[in-house]
């Protein structure tokens, strides 16, 4: 931080103008590991807290935003342009602090899923 508050020494995280796929990066969190999760250009990017990519996740449309939570810190939940999504993964991710009231059926690539929660 500068004098007035001023962000300075700027350095790019993660570079993903290569990918040719739609979106811009965007909805980041952080898992309880410190990688950075972040929605862009063809889904889900997971990166390492020194911005290298560590896997990516390609949902059949473009996520918008994500959160982490259920009840063991372990479920992905990712909004998209038609659906709302929660996703299983074998990483702690944390819990957002947030209550999700929902009840949807929807197809979830390729698993039949209904949320209740």
């Amino acid at each position: 931080m500068g004098f007035r508050g001023t962000l300075t020494n700027g350095r790019v995280f993660a570079d993903v103008t290569d990918d040719d796929a739609a979106g811009v990066p965007d909805g980041l969190k952080v898992d309880a590991g410190g990688n950075i999760w972040a929605t862009g250009p063809g889904g889900i990017w997971v990166f390492n807290s020194e911005g290298r990519h560590l896997g990516s996740i390609q949902p059949d449309e473009r996520p918008a935003n994500l959160a982490f939570g259920g009840p063991d810190g372990m479920t992905l939940f990712m909004t998209g342009q038609t659906g709302f999504y929660r996703i299983p993964v074998t990483v702690l991710l944390g819990r957002s602090g947030i209550t999700v009231l929902c009840r949807c059926s929807r197809e979830i690539w390729g698993m039949n899923e209904v949320l209740d929660d």
